[in-house]
């Protein structure tokens, strides 16, 4: 079995719930026998998106890793939209998608995706509430 896994951010030091969700099963994937890769950004603060990690491949418990640099992210409008979605508990379809578009975004993550999606067996884009996987999937 071959998966690949896009998350947002990855590693030992990152604690979101889907990202070490994320982490657990590619590692007890590896355990199983399975080729895993995951696909991620180079940011380890979802509050800044700063590129943190240096873009590249590495290995860290098995799992391939390839990192891609966050490379637009219209932070102004974007806050402003996911507060005004904290205070209505919706947005507008013309809001939603400004929202999307505005995200953190990383174009040589997607273009990898769109490169080598046939090449395996199945591609685990998590969580679906952050603009840059809404754009993998």
């Amino acid at each position: 079995m071959r998966i690949a896994f896009v998350v947002p951010r990855y590693g030992d030091q990152i604690l979101g719930g889907a990202e070490f969700q994320a982490r657990g099963f590619a590692e007890a994937a590896v355990q199983r026998g399975w080729e895993v890769e995951v696909w991620t950004t180079c940011a380890r603060s979802h509050y800044t998106w700063e590129n943190s990690y240096p873009a590249g491949v590495e290995k860290e418990n098995d799992v391939i890793i390839r990192r891609f640099p966050i490379e637009t992210w219209k932070r102004e409008h974007w806050v402003e939209l996911e507060i005004r979605l904290a205070q209505k508990g919706y947005l507008s379809p013309a809001e939603a998608y400004s929202w999307l578009d505005s995200g953190p975004h990383s174009p040589a993550l997607y273009a990898h995706i769109k490169r080598n999606n046939t090449n395996y067996d199945a591609i685990i884009a998590l969580p679906y509430p952050v603009p840059l996987v809404h754009y993998a999937a």
